[in-house]
């Protein structure tokens, strides 16, 4: 039982992290800052893409990215929440809706980390450019596309970010580890707590 409640709390403290990543990389250099009783919509949205999701939690709700969501929404940007084996689905309804955005961010936390990327090659091969693609302790990452602008990752274990031979966007591979060299014991579920991220 304490394992899986520090489960929740770190994936909360997640949250956290996710929303900064997401409010300065995307929501931030767009558009201007709204009045916080009454945000407009802004043309922009972003995916987030959850890491593998517990057996033991209900859904993707009970992970922190609901929350990173709902701060996300709070600022007028669309967001679309899901788990990372839904990435195929969540790209053809897009698609599909007609209701393509000028500026798109995909954010994602270990399997959601691979999840991001394929979305992005994906929208490569459909000619649409990705504003950031932000990558959290991810492995097995492919080389950043063509069709993004910006992409950064955050490793404790994971992998290293490469560019593609066309690459021509702001790569940047943050060790977390070397932020603050007085913390230890950060693994792939402690990067989420770590204070010099929050």
């Amino acid at each position: 039982m304490f394992k899986y409640m520090e489960f929740r709390v770190t994936l909360q403290r997640f949250a956290r992290i996710a929303c900064c990543f997401v409010a300065i990389l995307v929501a931030g250099p767009l558009h201007a800052q709204q009045p916080a009783n009454a945000p407009a919509q802004k043309n922009g949205i972003v995916f987030l893409f959850t890491g593998w999701v517990a057996p033991w939690l209900d859904s993707i709700q009970g992970t922190g990215m609901a929350q990173v969501a709902q701060r996300v929404q709070a600022r007028g940007v669309k967001v679309v929440l899901s788990d990372p084996a839904d990435w195929e689905k969540v790209f053809a309804n897009y698609m599909a809706s007609g209701e393509q955005q000028d500026a798109i961010a995909i954010v994602g936390f270990s399997l959601g980390a691979n999840a991001a990327q394929a979305m992005a090659l994906r929208f490569q091969g459909e000619g649409q450019a990705v504003q950031t693609v932000v990558t959290v302790d991810g492995n097995g990452l492919l080389p950043v596309g063509s069709n993004i602008r910006n992409a950064v990752n955050y490793y404790v274990y994971g992998d290293r970010l490469q560019p593609s031979g066309n690459f021509t966007g702001k790569l940047r591979n943050v060790d977390a580890n070397r932020i603050d060299q007085g913390a230890g014991g950060l693994g792939h579920m402690t990067l989420s707590v770590y204070a010099a991220l929050q």
